[in-house]
């Protein structure tokens, strides 16, 4: 699990987005108002909302417009979640459950603690496996 997480703002565009998730290298960030979670976003999200055209010679005025458009027209509004007392076992099967591949760590106020991605769940199985 990693506790330092990135976020975004449900009033960031899909072009700051797009923008972060390039910078960062991660494939989702964590939508966040007021201290606590509200969502999570990812590059598929952003994706499946983006024209093929952009940044491309084809590119037209509309395509521009869509990067415009708010990360909260195009988040999953109820992330699965977990918390500390979540098992790397009950993680792993919640995440091939919901065919997901991150699972936000909150508190019960919905402040975010962390993100626990299948990397994370991955090495646990691999090195507990290989070393014991």
């Amino acid at each position: 699990m990693s506790t330092k997480v990135s976020t975004v703002s449900p009033k960031d565009s899909i072009g700051t987005l797009q923008k972060m998730l390039g910078e960062l290298e991660f494939h989702q960030l964590l939508l966040e108002e007021d201290g606590k979670l509200i969502g999570i976003v990812t590059d598929r999200d952003m994706l499946a909302n983006l024209s093929p055209f952009v940044g491309g010679e084809s590119q037209r005025e509309q395509d521009l417009d869509q990067q415009e458009m708010l990360v909260s027209e195009i988040m999953t509004k109820v992330p699965v979640t977990v918390d500390r007392s979540t098992s790397v076992d009950v993680a792993s099967i919640m995440l091939l459950e919901h065919g997901i591949a991150c699972l936000p760590m909150i508190c019960d106020d919905d402040v975010i603690e962390g993100i626990m991605t299948w990397k994370d769940i991955l090495k646990v199985h691999v090195y507990e496996s290989a070393y014991g």
